[in-house]
């Protein structure tokens, strides 16, 4: 199976990696390109490492809300 290198979206957040339970390193590691991560990359908890780029501490980042949620 294609592997794919993914971060935590925010630092501090903890992704718990299927069939060993270990949290996703906040370096970043190489995952299967599989369902689980497609949809956490879809929702936004992780990111792909080409995608990833380091957010300043005090910068602000808007927030996106999810369409058809209340």
């Amino acid at each position: 199976m294609k592997k794919i290198f993914v971060k935590p979206a925010n630092a501090g957040l903890k992704i718990r990696m299927p069939g060993t339970g270990a949290v996703l390193p906040a370096d970043g590691a190489e995952v299967p390109n599989s369902s689980f991560w497609l949809r956490r990359i879809a929702d936004g908890d992780v990111v792909g490492a080409n995608d990833y780029s380091p957010v300043q501490e005090n910068s602000k980042v808007p927030i996106q809300k999810k369409e058809g949620g209340k």
